[in-house]
């Protein structure tokens, strides 16, 4: 087994314990800093590359259990070709999981289903056989959501207090990893997490928002909808899955306008305190051909029943320009395909396809109509590969910039939380502009972590975007540079 390191991230100093902040949930690691803690040696290479667990790392504090996991082999967290296991020993006693005895609750990623292994579920023991539970774990969020071989998570249950015992395991019907048992305990100080501002940003030029609107549930609460955007109060907003049934007066706000038609069932909608110029290369987008035929023979079932609509509808995005402070911006709205379970899935080859037709489409607009600054955002589905984003990002020369967005509870930047669905929160929505501007500031606007004072200043129940959609509105603050 290889070494595995546990810092609690609490050390000493003369008998001085020094408080290091926590990490955020992001999939950047460089905030994890390494102090002395537990050291657990394992055999290096001891496992199949699948299975096989690396150096990893903890820390226990007030906001729960957080860990660092790393793995030989890159796989999507929640819908791999293995298990990721966290067993949890809270009481005497406990039972036998996968040969470790003293086990009273299992958190799987990954679990094995009768078709592949896809989403997550908490195992407890019952009569003396290990069953999933009804509920979810209660606060759940790992990174990133594409593909890696190292995940970061923060996790948050009864089970998980001080004294309890934890251990990772690694696993396939073959082999398997695990780790020893490692304590938990307290610190003796743990920082507040930073949180950042809903507020706009001293200096910014430009509020964006973006937003997988859901579908059907934000046009049956026009009411909400729109104490949402009052809430945010964006310049710009780039809405996705905004079916074609749907009739744009639940849209309708004197201060804005609005634009968007293409994309069918999933089109894309913009809306903008300035006028807006249509484009004819973002009417229709059409499939590039054999998508089709590939979709018919490797795709899913749900996928093959949406031939049709592909046909007819195009590609889920929608462009339009308009001019601020004597610049035209293009604005791009998307939502790419969902779902998959790996970088050659079907679903990922389809997610790159779409991006380089949506690419293509822009440098047509630049040809044809010019414009000085990119803006494209949207729900881009990032659960296998990144080439999607990475298309993308390159139709501008240089590369345009992701913006960075974290909850208001400071703790991570996932962007679909909806409790027990098979989908793990996750971050899926993006927003990427060019280097004409300059990021000030983001959040993703979730009332569900806001405090009750922010709540009630915007006017917002704790469940005001979850009634409409699973997704969380980016909302990011910009400048000219």
């Amino acid at each position: 087994m290889r070494n595995i390191v546990w810092a609690s991230f609490f050390g000493g100093l003369l008998g001085l314990h020094l408080a290091v902040a926590a990490p955020v949930i992001d999939g950047d690691f460089d905030d994890w800093v390494e102090t002395p803690g537990e050291t657990i040696k394992e055999p290096s290479g001891d496992a199949p590359p699948l299975v096989d667990l690396g150096l990893s790392f903890w820390r226990f504090d007030q906001q729960g259990l957080w860990l660092q996991v790393n793995a030989s082999a890159a796989a999507n967290i929640a819908q791999a070709p293995r298990t990721l296991s966290l067993l949890i020993d809270f009481q005497p006693g406990g039972a036998d999981y996968r040969g470790v005895s003293g086990v009273d609750q299992v958190l799987e990623y990954s679990p094995p289903q009768t078709v592949g292994r896809y989403g997550y579920r908490t195992l407890s023991i019952n009569g003396g056989v290990w069953s999933a539970s009804e509920h979810r774990p209660g606060y759940l969020r790992t990174a990133p959501t594409v593909m890696s071989r190292r995940y970061e998570m923060l996790a948050r249950t009864p089970q998980l207090m001080e004294g309890a015992r934890v251990r990772l395991m690694m696993w396939n019907d073959t082999e398997q990893d695990v780790t020893d048992w490692v304590r938990l305990n307290l610190p003796v100080t743990s920082p507040s997490q930073p949180r950042p501002s809903l507020t706009r940003a001293p200096g910014s030029d430009l509020r964006v928002m973006v937003w997988n609107t859901g579908g059907e549930r934000t046009t049956e609460q026009p009411d909400q909808f729109a104490q949402l955007v009052r809430a945010i109060e964006p310049d710009i907003a780039l809405l996705d899955e905004v079916w074609p049934t749907q009739q744009t007066d639940f849209l309708s706000n004197p201060k804005y306008h609005s634009l968007g038609k293409s994309g069918g069932r999933q089109r894309g909608l913009i809306l903008s305190r300035w006028p807006m110029q249509a484009v004819d290369a973002f009417r229709h987008l059409p499939y590039p051909a054999g998508t089709q035929e590939m979709i018919q023979s490797q795709g899913s079932e749900s996928m093959r029943g949406d031939l049709k609509n592909m046909r007819e509808d195009g590609v889920a995005t929608h462009g339009a320009i308009i001019t601020v402070d004597n610049k035209r911006l293009l604005l791009v709205a998307l939502d790419l395909q969902c779902c998959g379970d790996g970088n050659n899935s079907v679903q990922d080859r389809l997610r790159e396809i779409q991006a380089r037709v949506i690419a293509k489409a822009i440098d047509e607009v630049r040809q044809s109509q010019g414009f000085d600054q990119l803006l494209v955002g949207g729900d881009f589905n990032l659960v296998g590969a990144v080439k999607p984003l990475d298309i993308l990002r390159q139709s501008a020369s240089p590369a345009l910039s992701i913006a960075h967005a974290i909850q208001p509870d400071g703790l991570s930047n996932v962007t679909w939380i909806r409790n027990n669905n098979e989908f793990p929160p996750g971050r899926l929505d993006y927003f990427l502009f060019d280097q004409g501007l300059q990021q000030r500031s983001g959040v993703v606007f979730n009332p569900g972590v806001m405090s009750d004072e922010q709540r009630q200043q915007l006017q917002l129940q704790r469940d005001s975007t979850d009634r409409m959609s699973g997704h969380q509105p980016l909302v990011i603050d910009l400048s000219w540079q």
